[in-house]
């Protein structure tokens, strides 16, 4: 059997299915996706000034993975590390979620519980190669637009690649960076993405062509005159962190949600097949929402704020 290249793209080496582990029941292998982080790149004066914060390394992902709805409550989640030198090799991890006095292992943002991010402190050691580090983290605001091309990488569910590497999914940035979406502090994507992806890292990586015009010589006989030859090659820049995709839906201050139509029609209609009438009609409404392709990306500085806060 054929094996992937070891020169296999950097990012692949950074981002690990998730799945859970429990004590008392069968491990759930493939639920979401999350990326390795820490923070020692790019320190600034303004972290010289005072106490470092804890530099990780940390798993990265969404707060709704470790705390689910859709699954009993996990003990642990499970994560993988890639062998150096060997990316079709991998080293399972069962990441405690929880500390002895039951309190939560995983740091949130302090000030803003919507932010659907979570940074699990992590007991191992990862190579530097293979995480994102803070000097990942888009400096430039300005240099991403609405508009632009970028990418997710992640794990759908029903994508199991034999050697867990993720898959790349392209995306278009469908609302401003610059400008937090509806008043939240997210962006959006267009992008035809799967279950099992929250908490995928959202990446940009522009390609630059490098053009080169070479004068030539003219014969003067020539009908037609083609004085300059024009070369052109094309690279990739360095990739930047953009921010962590949540694969729940977008949802609004103003909004009436399933549950309160649900709650004002059984409150007024007996009838038993009601309730698996509106199961069954907010499921279809979940599965168009999904076809849209519209998908909310967490800006990556929230990552270093929530370091910074703890």
């Amino acid at each position: 059997m054929s094996h992937p290249r070891n020169d296999t793209p950097s990012i692949f080496w950074k981002t690990t299915p998730i799945g859970y582990g429990y004590s008392n029941r069968k491990s759930e292998p493939f639920v979401a996706s999350g990326f390795y982080y820490r923070h020692q790149w790019g320190v600034s004066e303004q972290d010289r000034a005072g106490d470092l914060p804890d530099l990780g390394p940390y798993l990265v992902t969404n707060k709704h993975v470790v705390q689910p709805s859709d699954y009993p409550q996990p003990d642990s989640v499970i994560a993988y590390t890639r062998n150096p030198g060997k990316v079709q090799e991998t080293t399972r991890h069962h990441i405690d979620l929880y500390r002895s006095d039951g309190e939560p292992k995983w740091r949130d943002h302090p000030e803003n519980e919507n932010i659907d991010i979570v940074l699990i402190p992590l007991s191992f050691e990862i190579r530097e190669t293979a995480m994102f580090h803070r000097a990942n983290i888009v400096s430039e605001p300005s240099s991403v637009s609405g508009g632009d091309l970028a990418e997710v990488v992640g794990y759908p569910a029903e994508m199991r690649n034999f050697h867990r590497l993720p898959i790349l999914r392209q995306a278009l940035i469908s609302s401003s960076y610059q400008v937090s979406f509806y008043d939240s502090p997210y962006f959006v994507i267009d992008a035809r993405l799967h279950d099992g992806m929250s908490g995928s890292p959202v990446v940009y990586a522009p390609s630059i062509v490098d053009i080169e015009v070479e004068e030539q010589e003219v014969d003067p006989d020539w009908d037609t005159v083609e004085p300059f030859r024009v070369e052109g090659t094309t690279e990739r820049k360095h990739t930047s962190l953009l921010g962590v995709h949540s694969g729940e839906r977008l949802e609004f201050d103003d909004e009436i949600s399933m549950e309160d139509i649900e709650s004002d029609l059984l409150s007024r209609d007996s009838n038993p097949g009601l309730k698996d009438f509106l199961s069954e009609l907010e499921d279809r409404l979940e599965n168009i929402e999904r076809e849209t392709g519209i998908n909310r990306v967490w800006h990556a500085k929230y990552i270093d704020e929530i370091i910074r806060n703890h």
